[in-house]
């Protein structure tokens, strides 16, 4: 069975008929063989561009959510594999279409059909973000997405997250039909023109519902919202800003890249605000989005120093991300859940060992408020159950590494005085205990597993994390 070779753009009753029942089986087979008659059928509409506009016809007029989501798939191939067989008003117009088709219907499309659809818009403003040089339809599609954000229509809102939440993720992904080298082009010129806006977007998002500014309808859907807006303000932060992927093995001691663009967002107190931001989304969040949040302040605690202005802005960035720490310390202990989840508690632990990495302990002593963060973080490393986290106990291991370790450098012997008794008071019982810890875990395997050897590689076992003791 064939839907027939049309050249027309539209499709008659029988052939849109003939489409819907052989995607339907593409889709949901009673069998194998069925499953590839029916791909076999259909196979010249992810092949064949000139059947775009049929494809069109399907998304348009088909009452069948199965067909829609196969014609869907295909113009993503087509988009992906036949890219050059394309003229640039035919990109454009494939992206208008996709574009006004969720700012009309998105919201009350099948899910399905919506996650295709937002790969589509992705992948068309990726590969066409030079055609037409610096006036560009595909640039202009983080500023047409803003239109999407309307506090009488709160899911328009969550569309038009979606839309900028894929677009990051097309654009920091390896695309097949491209080089390495046109792949970085893009990443930087969308970092240097979209990326502060998408940036600045998810922080209004996200104060609006920090701050309850909200009308009656957003409210319904203000958890989604958080979500969407969490979730793109954390991909923000965690782009590859100069167009290389970070080194695995480095990212505890990892920068933040951010251009110098961003500065302003960092001076006058801005940064700060940013970081208590976040930090209210972490005390009203739960699950996912408290973890997620959490890992935005590990980024922001990384920012290269130079996006501070003075070193007055700087530390009050440092005085914010320590009261932060404190402040969630003394809540763990009257309520150890706060950090129950696992994502939650590894990405602290990263907190605290960032804090170290990217500050000098003269400046975190000279901080107010150290004596109370330097005892609370020890409490949090002794009371803390580390025997099904031992990757998040290493972050917090190297974090008393490196205070300790900082001891000789101190410039103020007032300073180093003061500093070597609380550290000489706390670090001495971190490490025993960290060791007690390491050694019961050693009981427990060879109780649980006597027949197995509990080191199965000993140069790994003892060579990686005595480096972090203190």
């Amino acid at each position: 069975q064939s839907t027939g070779h049309n050249p027309s753009p539209q499709m008659n009753a029988e052939q849109l008929a003939t489409f819907e029942q052989l995607a339907e089986t593409a889709m949901n087979p009673r069998n194998h063989q069925e499953s590839v008659k029916a791909q076999e059928a259909l196979a010249m509409f992810s092949s064949e561009p000139q059947l775009t506009a049929q494809l069109k016809h399907v998304l348009d007029h088909s009452g069948s959510l199965l067909a829609r989501t196969y014609a869907a798939t295909c113009l993503n191939k087509l988009i992906v594999w036949h890219w050059n067989s394309f003229k640039e008003q035919t990109r454009v117009d494939i992206r208008n279409y996709v574009l006004n088709l969720l700012a009309e219907r998105g919201p009350s499309l099948e899910h399905e059909l919506r996650v295709q659809l937002l790969s589509l818009l992705a992948k068309i403003t990726k590969l066409g973000w030079f055609d037409g040089g610096d006036e560009s339809v595909h640039q202009k599609t983080v500023d047409q997405v803003t239109s999407f954000f309307r506090p009488d229509s709160p899911r328009h809102s969550l569309i038009g997250l979606a839309i900028l939440i894929r677009l990051l993720e097309e654009i920091g992904a390896n695309t097949a039909t491209i080089t390495l080298t046109q792949h970085r082009k893009v990443s930087i010129a969308f970092r240097d023109l979209a990326l502060l806006k998408i940036f600045k977007l998810a922080v209004t998002t996200l104060r609006a519902i920090d701050s309850n500014n909200i009308s009656d309808a957003e409210k319904e859907v203000s958890e989604q919202i958080k979500q969407g807006g969490l979730r793109l303000a954390a991909l923000c932060l965690a782009y590859d800003f100069v167009g290389t992927s970070p080194v695995e093995s480095t990212e505890d001691h990892a920068v933040l890249k951010i251009p110098a663009s961003w500065k302003p967002i960092f001076d006058d107190g801005d940064g700060v605000a940013i970081l208590d931001l976040f930090w209210n989304m972490f005390n009203k969040s739960r699950g996912d989005n408290r973890a997620r949040a959490m890992e935005i302040i590990v980024e922001l605690s990384s920012v290269r120093r130079s996006l501070f202005a003075t070193d007055e802005h700087r530390n009050a960035h440092l005085a914010s991300l320590m009261n932060g720490i404190a402040d969630l310390l003394v809540s763990w202990q009257q309520d150890a859940s706060i950090l129950g989840d696992s994502q939650t508690l590894h990405h602290f632990c990263r907190l605290l060992a960032r804090l170290k990495g990217n500050f000098q302990l003269s400046q975190i002593v000279q901080a107010e408020g150290y004596t109370d963060w330097i005892r609370l973080v020890a409490q949090f490393s002794l009371q803390q159950d580390w025997s099904d986290a031992p990757n998040s106990h290493f972050y917090v291991m190297t974090l008393w590494s490196r205070l300790v370790a900082a001891i000789p450098y101190l410039d103020s012997s007032r300073s180093r005085a003061s500093t070597t008794d609380l550290l000489e008071k706390y670090a001495p019982t971190v490490l025993e205990t960290f060791l007690d810890t390491r050694l019961a875990a050693v009981e427990r395997a060879v109780l649980e597993c006597p027949t197995d050897d509990p080191l199965p590689d000993e140069e790994a076992a003892t060579l990686s994390q005595p480096e972090a003791l203190p």
